[in-house]
């Protein structure tokens, strides 16, 4: 008796192990950053935690996004600076405002004053999000490539689990 109860609880237990993995794989994904536009936030070769099932995102998330490109698939790691129905702009400074409010920028970094045009105003629609890289000179990101609509976002980042040497 005492046998079979082991052999229940054993094949018990193994199929919650193969249902709670398959649900985390479902829920969860990891992804390496490549290039230098997260820097210093993210470095290449960081190896993150995603999380692909989402509810809200909000501002400062990074956010890991798809953008296609002939039959390639490209994906992107960007910081949320705005949110549908927001108004960004960004003055000669380089400081970022959100519907007319100085952004509190902790994680913008400029190494010099060149780069992207300023001046100019993005409006947010619904479903569309604002993303700028945190190496602001070094990113190609909203500034160059529009505004990025809610179905392309793929997932949230939850934590970097190996940082790159």
């Amino acid at each position: 008796m005492k046998r079979r109860t082991i052999v229940i609880s054993a094949t018990f237990y193994s199929v919650l192990v193969i249902i709670i993995l398959s649900l985390a794989k479902n829920i969860f994904n990891t992804i390496e950053v490549e290039g230098i536009s997260m820097n210093p936030t993210y470095t290449e070769g960081d190896k993150l935690l995603i999380q692909t099932k989402f509810k809200d995102i909000k501002r400062n998330d990074v956010i890991i996004y798809e953008t296609k490109s002939d039959e390639d698939i490209t994906y992107i790691i960007k910081r949320v600076i705005g949110i549908p129905g927001d108004t960004i702009y960004i003055d000669d400074n380089n400081t970022v405002y959100v519907n007319d409010k100085p952004f509190d920028d902790t994680y913008g970094y400029y190494d010099d004053n060149e780069g992207y045009e300023t001046n100019i105003t993005y409006t947010l629609s619904d479903n569309e999000y604002f993303t700028l890289g945190d190496n602001r000179n070094h990113s190609i990101d909203a500034r160059a490539t529009g505004n990025i609509s809610k179905d392309r976002i793929i997932g949230t980042v939850l934590f970097r689990y190996k940082k790159n040497k």
